[in-house]
Protein backbone atom coordinates (compact mmCIF):
# COMPACT_ATOMS: atom_id res chain seq x y z
CA UNK A 1 0.00 0.00 0.00
CA UNK A 2 2.77 2.70 1.14
CA UNK A 3 4.96 1.66 -2.45
CA UNK A 4 1.96 2.12 -4.38
CA UNK A 5 1.63 5.85 -3.37
CA UNK A 6 5.29 6.33 -3.00
CA UNK A 7 6.26 8.46 -6.40
CA UNK A 8 3.64 11.26 -5.27
CA UNK A 9 5.00 10.90 -1.23
CA UNK A 10 8.32 11.79 -2.42
CA UNK A 11 6.69 14.38 -5.17
CA UNK A 12 5.36 16.14 -1.65
CA UNK A 13 8.54 15.56 0.31
CA UNK A 14 10.96 16.59 -2.20
CA UNK A 15 9.11 20.02 -3.03
CA UNK A 16 9.10 20.14 0.70
CA UNK A 17 12.84 19.37 1.59
CA UNK A 18 14.50 20.73 -1.63
CA UNK A 19 16.49 17.39 -0.73
CA UNK A 20 16.49 13.94 -1.99
CA UNK A 21 18.33 12.34 0.59
CA UNK A 22 16.11 14.61 2.65
CA UNK A 23 13.19 13.58 1.44
CA UNK A 24 13.93 10.11 0.88
CA UNK A 25 14.74 10.26 4.57
CA UNK A 26 11.12 11.46 5.37
CA UNK A 27 9.58 8.42 3.57
CA UNK A 28 11.85 6.36 5.76
CA UNK A 29 9.88 7.56 8.36
CA UNK A 30 6.76 7.30 7.33
CA UNK A 31 7.02 4.05 6.08
CA UNK A 32 8.19 2.99 9.32
CA UNK A 33 5.64 4.32 11.34
CA UNK A 34 2.90 3.54 8.97
CA UNK A 35 3.77 -0.22 9.09
CA UNK A 36 2.85 -0.14 12.52
CA UNK A 37 -0.57 1.35 11.66
CA UNK A 38 -3.78 -0.57 12.13
CA UNK A 39 -4.66 -0.44 8.26
CA UNK A 40 -8.39 -1.53 9.05
CA UNK A 41 -8.88 2.11 10.97
CA UNK A 42 -7.33 4.27 7.77
CA UNK A 43 -10.19 4.55 5.14
CA UNK A 44 -7.92 7.27 2.51
CA UNK A 45 -4.80 5.44 2.93
CA UNK A 46 -3.65 8.35 0.36
CA UNK A 47 -4.66 10.99 2.40
CA UNK A 48 -3.07 9.80 5.53
CA UNK A 49 0.18 8.87 4.10
CA UNK A 50 0.30 12.90 2.24
CA UNK A 51 -0.88 14.45 5.82
CA UNK A 52 2.18 12.16 7.83
CA UNK A 53 4.95 13.40 5.24
CA UNK A 54 4.09 16.54 5.18
CA UNK A 55 3.75 17.08 9.08
CA UNK A 56 7.19 15.43 8.97
CA UNK A 57 8.28 17.39 6.37
CA UNK A 58 7.13 20.92 8.46
CA UNK A 59 9.10 19.83 11.60
CA UNK A 60 12.02 18.75 9.73
CA UNK A 61 11.92 22.18 8.08
CA UNK A 62 11.96 24.06 11.50
CA UNK A 63 14.51 21.93 12.53
CA UNK A 64 16.80 22.57 9.71
CA UNK A 65 16.53 26.60 10.35
CA UNK A 66 20.12 27.13 12.26
CA UNK A 67 21.95 25.19 9.25
CA UNK A 68 20.31 26.83 6.56
CA UNK A 69 21.53 30.59 8.36
CA UNK A 70 25.18 29.17 8.70
CA UNK A 71 25.30 27.78 5.37
CA UNK A 72 28.31 29.55 3.02
CA UNK A 73 27.03 31.55 0.49
CA UNK A 74 23.60 30.74 -2.02
CA UNK A 75 21.86 27.82 -1.11
CA UNK A 76 19.67 25.75 -3.56
CA UNK A 77 17.92 22.79 -4.17
CA UNK A 78 19.37 19.38 -5.08
CA UNK A 79 18.74 18.97 -8.72
CA UNK A 80 17.35 15.60 -9.89
CA UNK A 81 17.38 14.56 -13.28
CA UNK A 82 13.59 13.92 -15.11
CA UNK A 83 12.67 10.43 -15.69
CA UNK A 84 14.38 7.99 -12.96
CA UNK A 85 13.26 6.58 -10.16
CA UNK A 86 10.56 8.53 -8.51
CA UNK A 87 10.58 10.08 -11.83
CA UNK A 88 10.57 14.06 -11.75
CA UNK A 89 8.43 14.88 -14.99
CA UNK A 90 6.25 16.31 -12.65
CA UNK A 91 5.55 19.84 -14.05
CA UNK A 92 8.17 22.61 -13.41
CA UNK A 93 7.37 23.11 -9.75
CA UNK A 94 10.36 20.52 -8.87
CA UNK A 95 12.73 22.81 -10.54
CA UNK A 96 14.97 25.24 -9.42
CA UNK A 97 13.39 28.39 -10.22
CA UNK A 98 9.92 27.44 -8.22
CA UNK A 99 12.04 25.68 -5.50
CA UNK A 100 14.40 28.22 -4.80
CA UNK A 101 11.56 31.08 -4.57
CA UNK A 102 9.82 28.62 -1.63
CA UNK A 103 12.49 28.89 0.54
CA UNK A 104 11.75 32.19 1.80
CA UNK A 105 8.36 30.81 3.30
CA UNK A 106 7.82 29.24 6.68
CA UNK A 107 7.57 25.78 6.63
CA UNK A 108 3.72 25.76 7.05
CA UNK A 109 3.35 28.60 4.39
CA UNK A 110 5.28 26.38 2.20
CA UNK A 111 3.14 23.07 2.90
CA UNK A 112 -0.08 24.99 1.57
CA UNK A 113 1.65 26.19 -1.10
CA UNK A 114 2.81 22.86 -2.39
CA UNK A 115 -0.47 21.26 -1.69
CA UNK A 116 -2.81 23.77 -2.68
CA UNK A 117 -0.60 25.48 -5.67
CA UNK A 118 1.12 22.44 -7.12
CA UNK A 119 -1.09 19.35 -5.94
CA UNK A 120 -4.24 21.00 -6.02
CA UNK A 121 -5.88 20.11 -3.02
CA UNK A 122 -9.14 21.67 -1.48
CA UNK A 123 -8.64 24.51 1.57
CA UNK A 124 -10.62 21.71 3.61
CA UNK A 125 -8.28 19.50 2.93
CA UNK A 126 -5.29 21.23 3.67
CA UNK A 127 -6.93 22.38 6.62
CA UNK A 128 -7.01 18.53 8.24
CA UNK A 129 -3.50 17.87 6.76
CA UNK A 130 -1.80 20.76 8.70
CA UNK A 131 -4.20 20.98 11.91
CA UNK A 132 -5.59 24.80 10.97
CA UNK A 133 -8.86 26.19 9.81
CA UNK A 134 -9.49 26.22 5.99
CA UNK A 135 -9.67 29.81 6.42
CA UNK A 136 -6.50 30.09 8.23
CA UNK A 137 -4.97 27.69 5.12
CA UNK A 138 -6.73 30.57 2.90
CA UNK A 139 -5.03 33.32 4.64
CA UNK A 140 -1.77 31.64 4.65
CA UNK A 141 -1.59 30.66 1.29
CA UNK A 142 -2.41 34.27 0.30
CA UNK A 143 0.51 35.28 2.62
CA UNK A 144 2.83 33.26 1.01
CA UNK A 145 2.35 34.17 -2.39
CA UNK A 146 2.38 37.86 -1.23
CA UNK A 147 5.96 37.05 -0.24
CA UNK A 148 7.17 35.46 -3.14
CA UNK A 149 5.99 38.01 -5.14
CA UNK A 150 7.57 40.48 -2.77
CA UNK A 151 10.82 38.21 -2.59
CA UNK A 152 11.17 38.37 -6.85
CA UNK A 153 10.34 42.29 -6.46
CA UNK A 154 13.15 42.69 -4.11
CA UNK A 155 15.37 40.83 -6.34
CA UNK A 156 14.72 43.49 -9.48
CA UNK A 157 12.89 40.47 -11.20
CA UNK A 158 8.90 40.12 -11.02
CA UNK A 159 8.24 37.73 -14.07
CA UNK A 160 9.77 34.65 -12.10
CA UNK A 161 6.57 32.84 -11.60
CA UNK A 162 3.34 32.93 -14.03
CA UNK A 163 0.17 33.09 -11.29
CA UNK A 164 -3.30 31.46 -12.31
CA UNK A 165 -1.42 27.95 -14.10
CA UNK A 166 -2.92 25.16 -12.29
CA UNK A 167 -1.36 21.76 -11.69
CA UNK A 168 -3.33 18.01 -10.67
CA UNK A 169 -2.15 16.28 -7.89
CA UNK A 170 0.18 14.28 -9.55
CA UNK A 171 1.97 17.50 -9.98
CA UNK A 172 1.40 17.29 -13.92
CA UNK A 173 0.13 20.73 -15.43
CA UNK A 174 -3.61 20.47 -16.52
CA UNK A 175 -3.45 23.75 -18.90
CA UNK A 176 -6.06 25.56 -16.75
CA UNK A 177 -5.92 28.58 -15.38
CA UNK A 178 -7.18 30.43 -12.02
CA UNK A 179 -9.06 33.84 -11.89
CA UNK A 180 -6.64 36.42 -11.16
CA UNK A 181 -7.79 36.89 -7.57
CA UNK A 182 -7.46 33.40 -6.78
CA UNK A 183 -3.59 33.33 -8.79
CA UNK A 184 -1.77 30.31 -7.81
CA UNK A 185 2.43 30.88 -7.63
CA UNK A 186 3.76 28.08 -9.97
CA UNK A 187 6.07 28.45 -12.78
CA UNK A 188 5.39 29.46 -16.73
CA UNK A 189 6.42 28.88 -19.68
CA UNK A 190 7.70 31.50 -22.26
CA UNK A 191 9.93 29.84 -24.57
CA UNK A 192 9.36 26.53 -26.22
CA UNK A 193 12.35 23.95 -25.98
CA UNK A 194 13.85 24.91 -29.62
CA UNK A 195 14.53 28.51 -29.15
CA UNK A 196 15.99 27.67 -25.47
CA UNK A 197 17.87 25.53 -26.89
CA UNK A 198 19.28 28.06 -29.57
CA UNK A 199 19.57 30.29 -27.01
CA UNK A 200 21.92 27.99 -24.38
CA UNK A 201 24.08 27.55 -27.51
CA UNK A 202 24.67 30.58 -28.62
CA UNK A 203 25.31 31.90 -24.74
CA UNK A 204 27.87 28.86 -24.20
CA UNK A 205 29.37 30.14 -27.75
CA UNK A 206 30.04 33.77 -26.17
CA UNK A 207 31.23 32.33 -22.90
CA UNK A 208 34.04 30.04 -25.03
CA UNK A 209 35.09 33.17 -26.70
CA UNK A 210 34.85 35.63 -23.72
CA UNK A 211 32.57 37.45 -26.39
CA UNK A 212 31.00 40.01 -23.44
CA UNK A 213 28.80 42.13 -26.13
CA UNK A 214 27.12 38.89 -26.98
CA UNK A 215 26.54 37.81 -23.68
CA UNK A 216 25.39 41.26 -22.95
CA UNK A 217 22.43 40.65 -25.84
CA UNK A 218 21.90 37.40 -24.44
CA UNK A 219 21.11 38.57 -20.20
CA UNK A 220 18.12 40.16 -18.96
CA UNK A 221 19.38 43.92 -17.46
CA UNK A 222 18.83 42.24 -14.15
CA UNK A 223 19.62 38.78 -14.47
CA UNK A 224 20.42 36.97 -11.47
CA UNK A 225 23.53 33.98 -11.29
CA UNK A 226 23.14 31.86 -8.34
CA UNK A 227 25.88 29.74 -7.36
CA UNK A 228 25.97 26.98 -4.38
CA UNK A 229 29.28 25.10 -3.81
CA UNK A 230 28.73 24.82 -0.26
CA UNK A 231 31.53 25.62 1.35
CA UNK A 232 33.51 22.48 -0.31
CA UNK A 233 34.43 24.18 -3.88
CA UNK A 234 34.88 27.02 -5.75
CA UNK A 235 31.49 29.52 -5.96
CA UNK A 236 30.57 33.15 -5.28
CA UNK A 237 29.52 34.05 -2.08
CA UNK A 238 26.82 36.06 -2.91
CA UNK A 239 24.44 36.29 -6.18
CA UNK A 240 25.83 38.04 -9.36
CA UNK A 241 23.57 40.44 -10.44
CA UNK A 242 22.80 42.56 -13.33
CA UNK A 243 24.23 41.60 -17.38
CA UNK A 244 27.50 43.45 -16.93
CA UNK A 245 28.98 41.33 -14.04
CA UNK A 246 26.93 38.24 -15.27
CA UNK A 247 28.78 38.46 -18.07
CA UNK A 248 32.54 38.95 -17.27
CA UNK A 249 31.38 36.40 -14.70
CA UNK A 250 30.46 33.57 -17.27
CA UNK A 251 33.36 34.60 -19.62
CA UNK A 252 36.12 34.43 -16.64
CA UNK A 253 34.83 31.00 -15.86
CA UNK A 254 34.97 29.94 -19.79
CA UNK A 255 38.35 30.86 -19.50
CA UNK A 256 39.65 29.20 -16.28
CA UNK A 257 37.81 25.86 -17.55
CA UNK A 258 38.45 26.34 -21.12
CA UNK A 259 38.56 22.26 -21.72
CA UNK A 260 35.40 21.55 -19.68
CA UNK A 261 31.74 20.40 -21.82
CA UNK A 262 28.23 20.54 -21.25
CA UNK A 263 25.72 18.32 -21.48
CA UNK A 264 21.74 19.11 -21.88
CA UNK A 265 19.17 17.27 -19.35
CA UNK A 266 16.04 18.00 -18.33
CA UNK A 267 15.44 18.82 -14.96
CA UNK A 268 11.41 20.04 -13.78
CA UNK A 269 10.73 19.83 -17.21
CA UNK A 270 13.03 22.79 -17.78
CA UNK A 271 15.95 22.74 -20.34
CA UNK A 272 19.18 22.15 -18.15
CA UNK A 273 22.84 21.18 -18.34
CA UNK A 274 25.63 19.16 -16.63
CA UNK A 275 28.91 20.22 -16.92
CA UNK A 276 32.05 18.37 -16.76
CA UNK A 277 36.05 19.08 -16.38
CA UNK A 278 38.37 18.15 -18.43
CA UNK A 279 38.88 14.55 -16.60
CA UNK A 280 35.27 13.58 -17.06
CA UNK A 281 33.95 14.59 -13.73
CA UNK A 282 30.84 16.32 -12.96
CA UNK A 283 31.27 19.56 -11.82
CA UNK A 284 27.98 21.65 -11.46
CA UNK A 285 24.23 21.03 -12.71
CA UNK A 286 23.39 24.26 -14.00
CA UNK A 287 19.35 25.20 -14.39
CA UNK A 288 18.11 28.51 -16.66
CA UNK A 289 15.02 30.78 -16.32
CA UNK A 290 14.32 32.29 -19.27
CA UNK A 291 12.75 35.39 -19.73
CA UNK A 292 11.71 37.64 -22.95
CA UNK A 293 13.71 35.58 -24.91
CA UNK A 294 16.67 35.98 -22.65
CA UNK A 295 18.48 34.38 -19.46
CA UNK A 296 16.75 35.68 -16.70
CA UNK A 297 18.01 33.27 -13.59
CA UNK A 298 20.88 31.13 -13.67
CA UNK A 299 21.01 28.40 -10.98
CA UNK A 300 24.55 26.04 -10.59
CA UNK A 301 24.93 23.88 -8.12
CA UNK A 302 28.66 22.96 -7.83
CA UNK A 303 28.37 21.48 -4.18
CA UNK A 304 29.78 17.82 -4.42
CA UNK A 305 26.83 16.56 -1.74
CA UNK A 306 24.40 17.46 -3.45
CA UNK A 307 25.77 15.95 -6.88
CA UNK A 308 25.59 13.01 -5.35
CA UNK A 309 22.08 11.88 -7.03
CA UNK A 310 22.82 12.75 -10.32
CA UNK A 311 26.10 10.72 -10.42
CA UNK A 312 24.48 7.59 -9.22
CA UNK A 313 21.66 8.49 -11.96
CA UNK A 314 24.18 8.58 -14.67
CA UNK A 315 25.59 5.51 -13.23
CA UNK A 316 22.86 3.44 -13.48
CA UNK A 317 21.39 4.59 -16.86
CA UNK A 318 23.65 4.03 -20.15
CA UNK A 319 21.68 5.52 -22.68
CA UNK A 320 22.80 8.92 -20.72
CA UNK A 321 26.88 7.73 -20.19
CA UNK A 322 26.54 7.19 -23.96
CA UNK A 323 24.69 10.85 -24.82
CA UNK A 324 27.29 12.63 -22.20
CA UNK A 325 30.25 10.69 -24.53
CA UNK A 326 28.78 11.78 -27.38
CA UNK A 327 28.75 15.67 -26.34
CA UNK A 328 32.59 14.90 -25.51
CA UNK A 329 33.44 14.30 -28.61
CA UNK A 330 31.57 17.00 -30.21
CA UNK A 331 33.28 19.49 -27.79
CA UNK A 332 36.45 18.11 -28.18
CA UNK A 333 35.61 18.62 -32.19
CA UNK A 334 34.37 22.13 -32.15
CA UNK A 335 37.13 23.41 -30.46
Amino acid sequence: MFQEHRQKLFSVAYRMMGSYEDAQDLLQEAYIKFSGEDLSNIRNPAGYLVAMVTRQAIDAKRAAYEKKRVYPGPWLPEPILDGFEESMVLSETAGAAFLFLLESLSPLERAVIVLRDVFDYEYLEIAEIVKKRSDHCRKIAERARKRIRQARQKDNNPAAMEPGKRYSRSGASTGEFATRSSAKVVPGATMDEKRKRSLLISFQKACNQGDLKSLLGLLTEDVLVHTDGGGKVSAAMRTVFGAENSSRFFAGLASKFPRSYTVPVSIGGTFSVLQFDEDDSLSSVVQFRMEDHRIAEVFAVRNPDKLRTIRRQISSSLLLRLKIRIYRRLSALLR
